[in-house]
């Protein structure tokens, strides 16, 4: 009993001479002797008793960042600023937090507070009229041809059926991004896209084949607004200009007569097209510790029909390790009064420090549908049931990086045919395409 009265006064009397200056000693002693492991559980009382100082979060914000806790480092980085002052090996510190957790609109507005020295030696290359410099290119390959080019069109009344066959595609983009300030970031893309395509009309099994290509110049511009730590605000627009080629067969009442070849009730007709589509969006995101909330939504018009989109996104740090974590989208999609559901989901993880990679799969009905703030853009006339792939990013230095990705799409496209001028049927026919990027990312 008098042991444990004594070892009871003993602890109280210890809790008495805790003060700011006697934790200011200790944390200093064991930063001094990188003794990191130990100083966060002291820190961490410390801060339960009440004591709260720049020093203390500043210190323990270095023992988290050393024992790579990135997460728990920011708020004590973060507090020690708004309790204390700008101190420059905070804010390098606060930086390099932001930059190993994806919050880039941080990690901008961060590194401009940064003494002009600090900034030349963190970043020597930094250009005041471009931050990165990116750009890929790609290809699409469609079985469609090998897989619905013998198809009888016209049906066994032989009377008329038509379809259009996607052949392999080419992708090109090439971007940049400005800072002129430190909170808002800007993003101008252009990507060019296009097309083979043959048209087959088949009557009175006569097939005949139109071969053109579509093609697509696409202009993206975002804002990155950082509107208060961790919030972004990021309007963006897309405008895609399109061109090509229409063959059609029109039935020719002039010509029908019972001595006429059922050949001849049609005339084919070609004819060029250039139209405008665009798609205006908006994200809002929200950091909050190992969570990133955020709400989206766009207006469009492709293909000649309105659309919008609405949004909720959900991105976590499982883990609470920078290494691995999980991104989810859902969004209802509204396109001539109809409702319809698209989920995506990705997951990207790290190996060692120079590569990531990213599987993701979309589901649901992919028709003129947009996504990562609407610069992605499927725009084809076909549906896509589902896609999923792979992304595989390599740093060959920290400030250039290569990047592969493939996707699968399997696609679903419907196609005319006739029994009569009248009796119109539309059949569906499935095709899959196999897309390959190759990208290269530089960041000033």
């Amino acid at each position: 009993m008098l042991t444990l009265l004594m070892q009871i006064s003993i602890n109280a009397a210890a809790q008495e001479k805790l003060t700011m200056d006697s934790i200011n000693k200790k944390m200093e002693e064991m930063f001094n002797e990188n003794k990191w492991d130990q100083m966060i559980p002291y820190g961490e009382n410390a801060l339960r008793k009440g004591f709260d100082f720049f020093f203390l979060r500043a210190r323990l914000g270095i023992a988290y960042y050393m024992t790579k806790k990135y997460f728990e480092a920011i708020p004590n980085f973060e507090k020690s600023l708004e309790i204390g002052y700008d101190n420059p090996t905070v804010l390098e510190y606060l930086y390099y937090c932001y930059l190993y957790t994806g919050r880039e609109a941080d990690k901008s507005f961060t590194f401009s507070n940064l003494p002009k020295s600090l900034r030349k030696r963190i970043k020597p290359l930094e250009n005041s009229l471009i931050d990165n410099l990116h750009s890929e290119v790609g290809t699409g390959i469609s079985n469609d041809p090998d897989k619905n080019s013998g198809l009888d069109l016209d049906g066994d009344e032989n009377y008329l059926g038509e379809q259009t066959i996607n052949g392999n595609e080419f992708y090109f983009n090439a971007g940049l991004s400005q800072l002129p300030v430190g909170f808002l970031n800007v993003n101008y893309i252009y990507s060019y896209l296009k097309t083979p395509k043959t048209q087959q009309i088949q009557f009175n099994n006569e097939k005949l084949s139109f071969s053109y290509s579509e093609y697509q110049d696409r202009f993206y511009n975002s804002f990155d607004i950082r509107a208060a730590t961790g919030l972004v605000i990021s309007p963006a627009g897309h405008y895609i200009s399109t061109e090509d080629e229409s063959v059609s067969a029109n039935y020719d009442s002039s010509s029908n007569s019972q001595t006429d070849s059922v050949k001849y009730y049609y005339t084919i007709s070609e004819q060029e097209n250039l139209y405008n589509s665009f798609v205006l969006s908006l994200d809002i995101s929200k950091y909050i510790s190992i969570f990133k909330f955020g709400v989206n939504g766009s207006f469009s018009y492709l293909n000649k029909t309105h659309q919008s989109q609405y949004g909720i996104s959900f991105k976590v740090f499982p883990f609470g390790k920078v290494n691995f974590f999980s991104y989810t989208n859902i969004v209802l999609q509204n396109q001539s009064n109809i409702a319809n559901i698209i989920v995506d989901q990705s997951f990207t993880g790290q190996y060692k420090n120079k590569f990531f990679y990213e599987i993701f799969a979309t589901v649901g009905k992919i028709n003129n549908y947009n996504e990562h703030n609407g610069f992605r853009v499927y725009n084809s006339s076909d549906l896509i049931k589902y896609k999923l792939g792979l992304e595989m990013k390599y740093y060959i230095t920290p400030n250039f990086r290569a990047n592969f990705i493939y996707s699968f799409q399997n696609r679903q496209k419907n196609y005319e045919t006739y029994a009569s001028s009248a009796n119109q049927m539309l059949k569906e026919l499935n095709y899959q395409v196999n897309n390959f990027v190759f990208g290269i990312n530089y960041d000033f």
